[in-house]
């Protein structure tokens, strides 16, 4: 190990900046202006020591909701963090400007007709802090809206992963995640009405296996192998459905479908709407998806 790997630490400075301890030189304070305004020295600094800070915020990106908790409430702290290292500028050896960003983005539940609730999702390779705050906020979510089960592609993250909780209450219940889940051995069959948090307002008669089997990993990398039956077991298939980008209505008979369409439409109309104004763009959605992908996959 080089001096220059040997990274401690940092914290967040109580006037917004980042502080980067190294063992063997005094702290060095790491500012928006000192990096990427025209008091920029990195030219003069040693390769070593500007590949050793770039690869220390690139980590740091990784395990941004790990790093010393006590010093700032989550909101607070994150909100400063994304503030300060996404105006940060590094330079490359080529010379080229990049600028290291925290993905940290506030998740929504997006709805009908959005094009990502029709992307198969992509298999999950690898685990992450990132990937561990995404879990987070999509059980947030999900309580908010009262319900019991979100896939990610309903929070527009095309990956291969959902949460569950039966009681729909946070600190109730048990609150489970499936990662690249698989459903096999399905019996008996049932008619139950569904709903879904991206379809607000709409719900109608699905019919389903009673019990299937289930294979998947959680988040900490245990396996799951269990066979469900009821609730449980329509939750499962009901939010694997999403990872295949299949909806509710789709699972219903054509006639109860048909009621469905002056709803469907209305939401169309409101999506086009906004995109009209510049939301929903479909180069930056499409941008998106391969961001994750190229990340998990």
């Amino acid at each position: 190990m080089t001096p220059n790997d040997k990274l401690c630490h940092h914290v967040l400075g109580s006037r917004g900046e980042t502080r980067v301890r190294r063992l063997w030189k005094p702290p060095v304070i790491v500012t928006p202006t000192s990096v990427s305004g025209e008091q920029n020295d990195w030219e003069k600094r040693p390769p070593a020591e500007v590949d050793s800070l770039r690869s220390f915020l690139e980590t740091a990106r990784m395990v941004q909701y790990e790093i010393h908790p006590r010093f700032a409430p989550a909101e607070r702290r994150d909100r400063r963090y994304n503030a300060i290292l996404s105006s940060l500028m590094l330079p490359q050896a080529s010379g080229v400007q990049i600028p290291v960003q925290l993905s940290g983005i506030p998740l929504k539940i997006i709805t009908y007709p959005h094009p990502t609730l029709r992307r198969v999702a992509t298999t999950i390779k690898r685990v992450d802090a990132e990937l561990k705050n995404v879990v987070r906020q999509m059980f947030d979510l999900m309580y908010a809206a009262k319900g019991i089960g979100l896939a990610a592609n309903q929070v527009d993250i095309p990956l291969r992963l959902f949460v569950i909780n039966l009681e729909a209450e946070a600190g109730k219940g048990e609150e489970l995640v499936f990662i690249n889940p698989i459903i096999s051995r399905p019996k008996g069959s049932a008619e139950a009405e569904e709903g879904c948090l991206s379809l607000p307002g709409l719900y109608g008669p699905v019919v389903r296996p009673k019990q299937v089997h289930v294979n998947a990993y959680s988040l900490s990398g245990e396996e799951i192998s269990a066979t469900v039956t009821g609730l449980f077991a329509r939750c499962i298939q009901h939010e694997l459905d999403h990872l295949d980008g299949v909806l509710f209505p789709d699972r219903m008979s054509d006639t109860a479908r048909a009621g469905f369409r002056d709803s469907l439409n209305e939401f169309e109309t409101d999506f086009q709407s906004r995109q009209s104004v510049g939301e929903y763009a479909p180069t930056a959605i499409q941008q998106s998806w391969l961001d994750w992908a190229k990340r998990y996959s």
